[in-house]
């Protein structure tokens, strides 16, 4: 652990792949939804950071639930945010899913669109 650290994280996107194996070891993946707390390595968390995937746990509070945490809660429903900064073409489909919903699109519908579609429905 001395190359890189680890930090709890609460999930804000609707689903997360994260890669558990070792190096050398078969692809294994394990699935995390909204509202999880995740273990994540500082590169990763970085990562997720950046596409506002992530929050930091705060440590005298609970997780964030349903019915509504007003600080740091995702773009939802109608709700629209035009300062979102726009990813780039190159970003992962789950920054891509991030950024539409903070456009004002369904999540359920941009989760089934592949990365280009995303791109294409959101220009």
């Amino acid at each position: 652990m001395s190359t890189s650290s680890t930090a709890d994280y609460v999930l804000l996107i609707h689903l997360f792949d994260q890669q558990i194996q070792k190096k050398g070891d078969p692809v294994e993946y394990r699935r995390h939804h909204q509202g999880d707390v995740v273990t994540l390595d500082s590169a990763e968390a970085r990562r997720l950071l950046k596409a506002k995937a992530i929050a930091p746990v705060e440590e005298d509070s609970s997780i964030a639930t349903e019915e509504g945490d007003s600080q740091k809660e995702p773009a939802t429903g109608g709700d629209t945010n035009a300062d979102a900064e726009r990813p780039a073409n190159t970003a992962t489909t789950a920054e891509w899913v991030e950024y539409a919903v903070s456009q004002g699109f369904d999540r359920s519908d941009m989760e089934k669109l592949k990365r280009a579609e995303i791109i294409a429905a959101v220009q």
